[in-house]
């Protein structure tokens, strides 16, 4: 005896499950899980409903690609090293246009720098040590977030 089929597509995934044509209920997506119920007029006008709110908030959970943070955090890191290599060439080449013959400016060959410049460059320096820690922590942590969300996909089948 056949049972007529009837194709019900997923709210979720949209992939296409064969159900009796008789089948009301709850049922379960066997490819993402995502659980909607099939069957009467009445019954299936509530849930589609629901449902359809359920499916925006599936779609916003399930558009989550963790490649696209592991590339992120390698870009944010890329850049920011090239940043630091182009500003360190560019200070080496900087280092003899600024010979000053006016050694009055000099005490025991250091820069005699005034109060203000001393602050500014203690200002400078506590900002830039703050900076780049936070770069790569953000870098490291979008890399372990895609990584961990890879690893655990990669379980679950």
């Amino acid at each position: 005896m056949d049972e007529v089929k009837e194709m019900v597509d997923c709210p979720s995934c949209h992939v296409k499950l064969n159900l009796p044509r008789q089948f009301s209920g709850m049922i379960g997506c066997p490819k993402c899980k995502f659980e909607f119920t099939v069957g009467d007029k009445k019954e299936s006008e509530t849930s589609n409903r629901l449902s359809d709110t359920a499916v925006i908030k599936t779609k916003l959970v399930k558009k989550y690609n963790p490649n696209a943070d592991i590339l992120a955090g390698l870009k944010i890191l890329v850049a920011f090293w090239t940043i630091v290599v182009v500003y360190l060439f560019i200070s080496l080449l900087m280092v003899g246009q600024e010979s000053n013959t006016d050694d009055s400016s000099l005490i025991d060959g250091v820069a005699n720098y005034d109060q203000d410049d001393w602050e500014d460059l203690q200002r400078n320096a506590i900002v830039m040590s703050m900076i780049p820690p936070g770069i790569h922590m953000y870098a490291f942590y979008l890399i372990y977030r895609g990584t961990k969300e890879l690893l655990s996909e990669n379980g679950d089948e």
